[in-house]
């Protein structure tokens, strides 16, 4: 399927890029359009299959292991091997490979004995599963994260910005104590929690 999405389009994935947690009307006062027109453009690109939401976990390598992993499957299996694979708590991501592996999957455990005593005999157990070739990140240069469609303007980029630490703001407020009703609320719960 060949085509080339509209200015208008890539403006707002590239606006959800850098403020995903955003409102319409917020992105729309950024964008200069109406939230009704900005979230019927996410639908219809969304129900295309043209953009998607995709949530990982993320940190540095140093935090826990996180293994890319070539794996060669049984062609007569590939279906089923492929949804077995997918159904592993560990595995991350699962990708299409055009090399010599069919399948490029990205494993997260907490540490290396963990990946090699838990995590790769799961793997390997996987009806259709030939051969793994693992490789250890040791350190993250770039990642999908941060990559960005580059159409919208620097003040716009930075106006998202500002809304988005705003947001961010807002939310740690309400995560903090304040004042006598909410210990007096918090103190109840734990006389209850005692009995």
């Amino acid at each position: 399927m060949d085509f080339e999405l509209a200015q208008d389009d890539l403006e707002l994935v590239h606006a959800l890029q850098i403020a995903p947690r955003l409102s319409w009307t917020e992105l729309g006062k950024v964008l200069g359009r109406h939230p009704a027109t900005l979230s019927n453009r996410w639908n219809r690109l969304h129900s295309q299959r043209v953009v998607w939401i995709l949530g990982h976990l993320g940190g540095r390598p140093q935090m826990h292991c996180t293994v890319l992993l070539d794996v060669e499957v049984d062609p007569r299996l590939m279906d089923a091997t492929l949804r077995a694979l997918c159904r592993i708590p560990e595995v991350n991501s699962v990708d299409s490979s055009s090399r010599h592996a069919d399948f490029r999957l990205t494993c997260i455990a907490p540490d290396w004995l963990s990946m090699s005593h838990r995590v790769l005999p799961k793997l390997w157990a996987v009806e259709g599963v030939l051969r793994i070739k693992a490789s250890v990140c040791t350190r993250v240069y770039a990642s999908g994260d941060q990559w960005r469609l580059d159409v919208l303007s620097p003040r716009q980029e930075d106006e998202l910005r500002a809304w988005r630490q705003h947001r961010r703001f807002q939310s740690e407020l309400s995560l903090r104590p304040c004042g006598p009703a909410l210990k007096s609320c918090r103190s109840m719960a734990e006389q209850q929690h005692e009995i």
